[in-house]
Parts: structure tokens; sequence; C-alpha cells
């Protein structure tokens, strides 16, 4: 990795943290407004679909955070930099749609790549703290202003987020180890819901090492 890739990162988290109090300004116009909720989710959802695909899809080497993670370290890194826009009939408003939805998967992921490059890239500790602590405090006081929703779509994205962090976990295990224990284990896995529970019980079991952490 090169400090040009890095330098990019922190930059881009920069602007994605940028958007927070842009968002709480629009929480504020609200008030105003015969629907509030229906506001929020309307201008929330164009600002973050916005910032999504200039930043997130840019195909430029040097300001595509997209392009930018694929060179990073870590579990989390790899799944943000997998984030897809599903395209359709009217592309325009699809668009915007899963600009929106994968801004808040970014919302969930950014924080936990942050906190594996302090791991993995200790003499940038600094800056990646400073940044981590600048998002999350971004990120408590625009969502404590939220009303007190659970939307639906955001659950669901969070659900899709932690499947996808399985997914992963799965494919590294069966990386490791032999083709005869990776096929005992998939045995296994397809009898099982508690997946997690049957990866550390194999694990431990077969004195297995692998590079994730379960």
């Amino acid at each position: 990795m090169n400090k040009s890739n890095i330098s990019t990162f922190i930059s881009l988290v920069g602007e994605f943290i940028k958007v927070y109090p842009v968002l709480r300004d629009i929480i504020d116009e609200s008030e105003c407004q015969e629907d509030p909720d229906k506001y929020i989710a309307f201008r929330s959802g164009c600002i973050r679909a916005k910032w999504f695909n200039t930043y997130y899809l840019s195909t430029n080497k040097i300001s595509g955070l997209k392009s930018s993670l694929t060179q990073l370290p870590g579990t989390h890194a790899k799944i943000a930099s997998e984030l897809q826009v599903n395209m359709f009939k009217d592309q325009i408003k699809k668009l915007n749609i899963s600009g929106n939805k994968n801004f808040i998967q970014l919302e969930i992921l950014l924080p936990k790549i942050l906190k594996e490059l302090i791991l993995y890239l200790p003499e940038n500790k600094s800056t990646f703290t400073t940044l981590l602590q600048r998002l999350e405090k971004e990120i408590y006081l625009t969502n404590t202003r939220q009303p007190n929703i659970i939307e639906k779509d955001e659950s669901q994205n969070l659900i899709s987020s932690q499947n996808k962090q399985l997914e992963i976990v799965i494919n590294t295990v069966l990386q490791s180890m032999s083709k005869k224990l990776a096929h005992e284990l998939r045995l296994r896995l397809s009898k099982s819901d508690n997946k997690l529970s049957i990866i550390q019980d194999f694990i431990n079991k077969n004195n297995i090492t692998i590079g994730v952490t379960i």
C-alpha cells in the first residue's frame, strides 16, 4: 500500500464527514414542513445518494473511494469495496435509491475500517484515530437528532451487511483448510442456521488457524 492511497482514503472520509452537518440542517428545515419525516427521508436520501454517486462510484483512481478501498487491508474494507448499485428500468431513480442505501452501509462500515487500519497501519494510528473520533461524533450528533423511527430499508441494509460479512468469514475459513475438511464443513453448515457456532467448533476441533476473527 502506498502513501498516496492512504492520503486519498483519508481525504474521502473527510468528505463523507462533511455530509452530516448538511443532514442536520435538513432535520432543522423539516420542522416547518407538513410531513417532517417524509421531507427528511427525501432530502437526506438525495444528499446521501449524490455523495455516493460522486465520490464512491468515481472511476478516477485518484478520487474514487471504491478504488481506494480495494487497496486497503482488512475484512470490512473488502466488504465496502464491493457495494453495488442496482440498475433497473428507471436508471436514474434506482441509482439514487441504491446510492442512499449504500451511503448508510458506508456509515456502518467506515468506523470498522478505521479501527482495522489502526491495527494494520500503526504508523498512521494518530491520524486514523482522530478521523474515527470525528466520524463517530458526526454520526452520533445526526442520528440523535433524527425522529425515533427505524426505517425498514435501513434495517434490511444492516442485515444485508451482516450476511455479507458472514459470507466472507465462511469463504476465508474454507480457503484455509484442506479440501476434505472444507467439504466436511460445508456439509455441517448446510444443516445448521447457527453458522458461526458451527465454524468455531469446527476450527477448535481441528486446530485450524485462520486470518480473521470469528
